[in-house]
Order: C-alpha cells, then structure tokens, then sequence
C-alpha cells in the first residue's frame, strides 16, 4: 500500500497516520507583499470498494498538526489552537474533510522560512484522527474545546491524494 500513489491511509487506533507537504513557497511566491487572508484545504475520502459487516467507521475528526510537533502536542496536552493545529470534521455531504482556514500556519512558516529558522521538515504537516472534548461556559453557553486525544476507537478511511483542493484569497497591501 505504501507504493499506491493514488491515495493515502489513516487508522486508528493502528497510529497510520497521513504527512501532508504544504506547498507554502508556491503559495507565497509572487505574493510576498500581500496578505494572507484565507487558505482553506478540502481533503477528499475514497469511499469503500466493498461494504461488509467488517468495515471500520470513518474517523469523525483530523487533527492537521506540524509533522515535527506531533509528540509535543500529545505530550503536554494541548488543544488545537487554529494558529498550528487545526481540526476538521467528516462531512457526509462532501465525503471529506474541510480545513477551513490555515493561513496563519502557512504565513508563519513562510516566515520562518525566510528567516532560515527551519528543519527538514519545515513545511510538512500530519493528520491524525482524534476525539475532542468540549465544556460549555455556563455564563454565555459557549462551548470551549478542552482536550484533544487520540482516537483509539476502531476506524479507517482511505485519502484521495490526487483531488485535493487547496483555495487561497490574498489582499494587497
């Protein structure tokens, strides 16, 4: 499987976790001077070629965390931040998952990057199915992600690597 070019893998509570590389210098390039204001990443399923009793159920939330990050984010229990780490949920209407804006993490590895601060891995990211928590706020009713875990119950889904979709809006200074 490690061959197929077409898509990617993610089971839980297996840890096959998918490295995403973000195209961040061809999404700066030519932009340098301009802001930007939204990156949004659609991620689409390949739906199950045989449905059966045995079929695993779809990882309801991703975790898009920085590849070199991982083991600190778990470590010292951090929440996804949506400057770093971001969360997207299954949508059964458009079969995938939707990061709806990770343009300060794009802007701040750029950033880095032009500033020579970076590792091997600088511009990778990692998605990992996870189970969240939320507790609400009793003066205002809001609810307030509390903790992000690893998803340790039994499921899978297969990535479309060649269809995602990647929308970027820019402003000009």
């Amino acid at each position: 499987l490690l061959n197929n070019n077409q898509c990617t893998y993610i089971k839980s509570p297996d840890g096959i976790w998918t490295e995403l590389e973000l195209p961040v210098e061809d999404i700066m390039t030519g932009h340098e001077q301009d802001t930007l204001n939204t990156a949004r990443l659609f991620i689409p399923r390949v739906n199950n070629e045989f449905i059966n009793d045995y079929a695993f159920n779809v990882p309801k939330t991703l975790l898009m965390v920085p590849a070199d990050s991982v083991y600190n984010f778990f470590d010292k229990q951090q929440v996804a931040n949506f400057r770093n780490t971001y969360l997207a949920s299954y949508g059964s209407k458009t079969n995938g998952y939707t990061f709806n804006n990770i343009s300060i993490l794009i802007s701040n590895l750029y950033r880095k990057k032009q500033a020579g601060n970076v590792s091997e891995n600088w511009n990778k990211v990692v998605l990992i199915p996870v189970e969240t928590t939320y507790s609400t706020v009793s003066t205002t009713s809001t609810q307030v992600l509390t903790k992000v875990t690893h998803d340790m119950s039994m499921s899978s889904t297969k990535l479309n690597k060649n269809d995602l979709k990647l929308s970027v809006i820019y402003s000009r200074k």
